[in-house]
């Protein structure tokens, strides 16, 4: 909602600069990859910004995992592009690549992009660098592999975990730490459980088929290197399909789950998504893995302008507008000089436009609760954002992870709770170096 909102907020002052006049005769900029657009179609871009035209290059995709963004790049007939920097589920292609192909500019030519750069996080800067060169201006960030939290209902003082007897003592760090947690959960009397999961997503399947999804996609995040290569006949793996074992033996045998006398049930830990925010007193994330605690891998969206474009005026006027539609939820998560204050008026102000745009019938409500107060309101409290500078930013990387589907591998090698181990290896090894020819 909040980029909508972004979106609105940026069209209403730029037609009311404009005073809707139309540039004619402006050659569109051809883009690719422009999930950026927002919820707006190209035509109605193209509307909303009259002198800044913009003309789609779409992908063909064979599979939900494959399309044609690769040869498009390479092709060169583009002005500005949107590629993912940290994954090749996209495009499968490095930002240094297209710089060493001639195919990303300089950004730091242009003094305001320069300038903006310079604030990124260091582990960010660092990802949209090559050669020592901006090669291209990041818009949003998220987690590369969905995390896990400890999170508090609202209205509830403590959280599921501590109220069963949990303490900071045994908030897991690492993939072993949460299959321990798991086997003293599971060893609960069945009373003190009642109203609990230890994993809500895990009631419709068993535990080790869902924990084993994700343990791969957190090894092939954490284990592969800066070229995006990544072994499985490894002991660090085989030692955590060990532990998930355990964690399978202590769930899946005879643990029935029940909901508690008012119907509702809660789990101990919760899919977190790929949000990257940080902490809060009611929703602990966990940043897990398996033997690196220095490595949180992320990725992000990145624009990038082709040096052949003949219209570099509008292309960068067009990454400013982008990147800037995303300042409220993403800024703070790549800028060091984002002020709190700051975002939370511009969260306010968007909010807002949006509601006054579309005559939302709520505004009258909305100005009452938080006119006074916007800060209740914003998406982030201050101690997440601290949270994310101290304990999250550091420890960025930015490695392209290769493609294996987990849920494949899950599925052809786990029957009845039973793994066929060394055929997972086999599958997930060749998986890789098949990605590689």
């Amino acid at each position: 909602m909040k980029r909508m909102i972004s979106l609105c907020l940026s069209v209403c002052l730029l037609c009311a600069a404009l005073g809707g006049a139309a540039a004619a005769g402006t050659t569109p900029l051809r883009i690719i990859g422009m999930s950026g657009l927002g919820y707006y179609t190209q035509e109605q871009f193209n509307e909303l910004y009259p002198d800044l035209p913009v003309e789609d290059v779409p992908f063909e995709s064979s599979s939900e995992e494959e399309n044609n963004a690769r040869e498009l790049l390479l092709g060169g007939n583009w002005d500005v592009a949107e590629i993912e920097v940290g994954s090749q589920w996209t495009t499968d292609i490095t930002l240094q690549e297209l710089y060493d192909l001639g195919l990303a500019m300089d950004l730091g030519a242009d003094a305001a992009l320069a300038e903006k750069a310079e604030a990124l996080f260091p582990a960010v800067k660092d990802a949209v660098t090559a050669d020592g060169k901006l090669a291209g201006i990041p818009c949003t960030i998220f987690r590369k592999v969905m995390q896990l939290s400890l999170y508090t209902p609202q209205g509830d003082t403590e959280s599921p975990f501590q109220n069963l007897g949990f303490t900071q003592a045994d908030i897991p760090q690492t993939f072993t730490d949460l299959c321990d947690l798991a086997e003293a959960y599971a060893a609960l009397p069945k009373s003190e459980r009642k109203g609990t999961a230890f994993d809500i997503d895990c009631i419709s399947v068993s535990s080790y088929r869902y924990f084993l999804n994700y343990l791969i996609e957190l090894y092939t995040a954490e284990f592969c290197d800066e070229a995006g290569n990544v072994n499985y006949d490894t002991p660090a793996f085989r030692a955590a399909l060990d532990d998930l074992q355990r964690m399978s033996d202590a769930l899946d045998t005879g643990k029935a789950f029940t909901y508690g006398k008012d119907g509702s049930a809660w789990g101990v830990i919760h899919d977190a998504g790929s949000e990257l925010a940080g902490s809060s007193e009611d929703n602990r994330d966990l940043n897990l893995y398996l033997e690196n605690s220095e490595s949180i891998p992320a990725r992000m969206s990145v624009l990038i302008i082709n040096p052949a474009t003949t219209n570099l005026e509008n292309a960068l006027r067009l990454v400013s507008i982008l990147v800037d539609q995303e300042y409220v939820q993403f800024a703070p998560l790549l800028y060091t000089d984002t002020e709190y204050n700051e975002l939370v008026r511009r969260a306010y102000e968007e909010d807002v436009a949006f509601m006054e745009l579309w005559e939302d019938e709520y505004l009258d409500t909305y100005i009452e609760l938080y006119a006074d107060n916007p800060e209740a309101h914003y998406m982030y409290s201050r101690a997440q954002l601290e949270d994310y500078r101290q304990n999250v930013a550091p420890y960025l990387t930015f490695h392209p992870v290769p493609r294996v589907s987990a849920d494949t591998a899950v599925r052809t090698y786990l029957k009845n709770n039973k793994l066929d181990v060394e055929g997972l290896i086999r599958y997930l090894n060749d998986s890789v170096r098949t990605e590689e020819e």
